[in-house]
């Protein structure tokens, strides 16, 4: 009796070890294939991300490209033939001189010019590729506020470091942007853009104006585009940057933006 008790014993431990031998080779099984299933999804993850940011790049350089044929075609050949115009008018001047014409017909050729030579410029900023993006931000401030609309300050602090040029280009579209939306859209009479360089370089672009109201989504994709967040948020993520907005209804906006570098 006790050998058929020993026996029934020793089957009892190896039928026990060889459940738990089961159990947890089912375990290390499903441990190991969750984990697989973990990795391939963070592997698609990845590669959706990099197909996301290469399409994005191919789409701002697209838009670059674009910027730069119809500022050539609006300098080389609207700009020539109004100068054309321009200097047949000069031709005519005695004639036109007598009902006034001439006067009126110069200053609109003139205003058309230099409406022309702003979209240029503004298009294709010759200054940014010559001489860089601080220079020609100092050169917008300084252009924006001759024009006697809103006053426009321009300050940079910190030990300014060398940038790629196609990087410079994104900056410049960014803060543009930001211009052009308290222009536009603020009722400004003051804008202040300030570049810190420091380990990331941090921007400030803030006015006076009458500030607008935050949705409550936090994700500048969904927000209303007519401020041009939108673009906005597509060239600081291309750049790895971060982006952050304080605004106040009557108490001006301040958008403050940091590129690793």
């Amino acid at each position: 009796m006790n050998i058929n008790n020993n026996e029934f014993f020793v089957i009892f431990l190896i039928g026990l070890a060889i459940v738990l031998l089961l159990s947890f080779t089912i375990i290390v099984f499903v441990i190991a294939y969750q984990k697989r299933m973990l990795n391939e999804k963070l592997k698609r993850e990845k590669l959706e991300v990099v197909y996301q940011q290469k399409m994005l790049e191919a789409t701002l350089i697209s838009q670059e490209n674009e910027r730069g044929r119809i500022a050539a075609d609006l300098h080389d050949s609207v700009g020539a033939m109004l100068s054309t115009i321009r200097l047949s008018l000069h031709a005519a001047e005695g004639q036109l001189k007598e009902n006034n014409l001439f006067a009126s017909s110069k200053q609109m050729l003139d205003e058309t010019i230099e409406t022309i030579r702003r979209i240029s410029r503004d298009l294709l900023p010759i200054n940014l590729e010559k001489f860089g993006l601080s220079f020609t931000l100092q050169e917008m401030a300084e252009r924006v506020t001759l024009s006697g609309k809103v006053k426009v300050s321009f300050t940079e602090v910190g030990n300014k470091k060398e940038i790629k040029k196609e990087k410079e280009v994104q900056l410049f579209r960014i803060i543009q942007e930001l211009m052009n939306n308290a222009l536009k859209h603020s009722g400004a009479s003051e804008v202040i853009v300030n570049m810190n360089w420091s380990d990331s370089l941090n921007i400030k672009v803030k006015d006076n104006g009458k500030g607008f109201e935050l949705p409550v989504s936090t994700e500048l994709h969904t927000m209303e585009t007519g401020v041009g967040l939108h673009s906005i948020n597509l060239r600081i993520k291309l750049l790895n940057g971060t982006f952050h907005i304080h605004t106040e209804k009557e108490k001006g906006s301040e958008f403050l933006i940091t590129i690793p570098l």
